[in-house]
């Protein structure tokens, strides 16, 4: 299996007014964004016990990364 060439481990990004951050892979955005949506409005997943926290990964099975998303 191929590591995406796009991220790196630990990598940080900050979404502002819901915007892809820039340099940010469109797929990856895609998987991710309802989750970041739910966080940047105060919501928390209910089967998570830590409050502001979600974890998602790239829809591209092949190259697949995985994002831990906090609300900060």
């Amino acid at each position: 299996m191929a590591t995406c060439e796009l991220f790196e481990d630990n990598q940080k990004f900050i979404v502002e007014s819901l915007e892809m951050p820039k340099g940010f892979c469109t797929s990856a955005w895609v998987s991710i964004y309802s989750n970041v949506r739910l966080l940047a409005f105060g919501g928390n997943l209910p089967w998570y016990k830590e409050k502001g926290i979600a974890i998602n990964c790239c829809i591209d099975g092949l190259r697949p990364v995985i994002f831990k998303l906090e609300r900060i």
